[in-house]
């Protein structure tokens, strides 16, 4: 018999905002002056095995790198006695990252993270595994959409790079940008400045004092990092920012890691062609449902 699976909450996580589990299937949380010193074992095993895979999951191995600078995900790790047969993250709002390597472990992974307790809002995984788990989703009814997600990867620095990393003396511009911000576009972006700011993950971009464009790098796995969040103000004049950040911050990245990486929704086709013309070749497609 298969062990189930080991569920480990992030050490901030309030009891009311997390996944509901069996209590046999939780692990106790670290004492609070030394958070992640009992999660970080499970956290190296999923990262190992995940290594291993050579980049079949990149946006999954993107997430688990996350981890430790976030609160409020859920990891879960699907093992027998003598191998690991799948890994799930629930991040903070809500987005499911999952492998696993049969439709056994899929099945336990779509009763611990989707189908009891409360759900996460998508799920984003390989082709392979959403033919897996997409019948246990869809017989449960949780799937209200579902579409393709093209993988983007570039490994040389665009040639235009304007840009800089964000600081805390941006704050008051970037509320003011934030509300220049449409509330649909700002809904799918992380606008947490501060945090964001801490860890040197928001590239910006000026114009007359006032910032115009933003960016937000993550992850970043031992050998590749990725971009999300690109916005720009829009003006009447054409404009060269957002090529200018991206390249910014891809050049930045590069610089310390073989490979950036971004996830564009195929149905965003013009998304697609502003990262092709910067060099980003299409790597591989992804499954993502929204749920409901």
């Amino acid at each position: 018999m298969s062990d189930p699976p080991n569920n480990t909450k992030a050490p901030s996580d309030p009891p009311n905002n997390t996944f509901s589990d069996p209590p046999n299937n939780t692990r106790d949380l670290p004492a609070p002056d030394e958070p992640y010193g009992q999660v970080a074992p499970l956290l190296q095993l999923a990262m190992d095995w995940l290594a291993r895979s050579e980049g079949a999951n990149v946006p999954l191995e993107l997430a688990m790198y996350s981890l430790r600078w976030r609160g409020d995900w859920r990891l879960s790790i699907y093992r027998t006695p003598n191998e690991i047969k799948g890994v799930s993250i629930v991040m903070p709002r809500g987005d499911w990252f999952l492998e696993a390597q049969g439709s056994l472990d899929a099945a336990m992974f779509a009763n611990t993270a989707a189908i009891h307790g409360r759900h996460p809002a998508t799920l984003t995984t390989t082709e392979r595994v959403s033919a897996l788990i997409r019948p246990f989703l869809a017989d449960n009814g949780v799937i209200e959409s579902e579409h393709k997600v093209q993988v983007l990867k570039c490994t040389k620095p665009p040639r235009q790079a304007r840009g800089r990393w964000a600081t805390e003396a941006d704050l008051p511009q970037l509320k003011k940008y934030e509300g220049r911000i449409p509330a649909d576009q700002r809904k799918l972006m992380d606008t947490a400045w501060p945090a964001l700011i801490k860890r040197k993950e928001l590239a910006v971009a000026d114009d007359n004092n006032n910032i115009v464009a933003s960016i937000r790098r993550y992850g970043p796995a031992p050998s590749f990092a990725a971009i999300a969040d690109l916005y720009e103000v829009p003006t009447r004049k054409p404009s060269n920012v957002s090529e200018e950040l991206t390249g910014y911050v891809v050049g930045e990245l590069l610089g310390q890691r073989k490979a950036v990486y971004v996830l564009v929704d195929e149905a965003d086709t013009s998304s697609l062609t502003f990262f092709r013309e910067l060099g980003f070749k299409d790597a591989e497609t992804f499954y993502r449902a929204d749920l409901k």
